[in-house]
């Protein structure tokens, strides 16, 4: 069974599918005395492929879910 994640971006969906991602990053917001919870996350595809998907809440909670889910 073959598990995606859907990601859509204005008009444009796109479908990844799990085993293909390498990597996650994390890009929070911040401003002189505070680090927000919200930010952007970079998916990084084994072909090379970088996508960074802009303004998201609990980016670190999207992030260990998506790691869990790879294992």
């Amino acid at each position: 069974m073959m598990i995606h994640i859907y990601i859509s971006m204005n008009i444009k969906k796109t479908k990844i599918e799990f085993k293909e991602i390498e990597s996650v990053k994390v890009f929070k917001y911040f401003d002189r005395h505070h680090t927000y919870e919200f930010g952007d996350i970079e998916i990084v595809i084994i072909k090379g492929l970088t996508l960074r998907i802009g303004k998201t809440y609990y980016v670190d909670k999207v992030r260990d879910t998506i790691l869990n889910l790879i294992k």
